[in-house]
């Protein structure tokens, strides 16, 4: 039984325009989009990631990184054109693992939607055109697709040197999301 794909976008932009992020939450639930959105806002003078120290917003970015794996489209809030340096990370990263971008304001090349319903429709399209249901299943179906291949060239996952080990697995998820990996049920053994 085919299930439907729930639509699901993340938000990125400076947590400088949280009204933004609040609005854009808003509406795109009110029209059944999952959101996944910041859950510390780094500039606010009592809760900001950035006052916890560097190291916090570091941990930040990346974990705005994993929800942008969990999520079928990006959503930039570049309110007034402006992209900081940790969200001009966020696009490149979603372009690098095959997600589409769309932003607040016209950018970069990138096309201004400001219309909830033409997003809303984006982020649908998205999912529709997605090959897996986003979720943390795509890390385990990497490092077991990793794992098949260390066992086809004979060795332990942990024997291999680091840079394979630790990379292999992000690279494979990133096929799977762009649907260029094969399955294991295709690995030669």
């Amino acid at each position: 039984m085919c299930k439907e794909m729930t639509p699901i976008v993340c938000l990125c932009g400076s947590t400088k325009f949280m009204d933004a992020f609040h609005a854009a939450g808003w509406q795109l639930t009110l029209r059944d989009i999952v959101v996944l959105s910041v859950g510390v806002c780094k500039h606010a003078e009592d809760h900001g990631g950035e006052a916890l120290g560097p190291d916090v917003a570091a941990r930040l970015d990346e974990l705005h990184k994993r929800k942008i794996d969990l999520a079928h489209l990006v959503f930039v809030l570049n309110v007034g054109g402006y992209i900081g340096d940790s969200t001009r990370s966020e696009i490149e990263y979603a372009e690098r693992i095959g997600r589409p971008v769309a932003y607040l304001e016209s950018c970069d090349g990138g096309r201004e939607t400001k219309d909830w319903d033409e997003l809303t429709n984006a982020v649908r399209s998205a999912a529709l055109g997605a090959d897996h249901e986003p979720s943390l299943d795509i890390g385990q179906r990497a490092r077991r697709a990793a794992e098949a291949l260390y066992a086809q060239w004979g060795v332990g996952m942990f024997a291999m040197p680091s840079i394979f080990r630790d990379e292999a697995p992000a690279i494979i998820a990133a096929q799977f999301s762009r649907g260029t990996a094969r399955s294991l049920e295709d690995t030669p053994s």
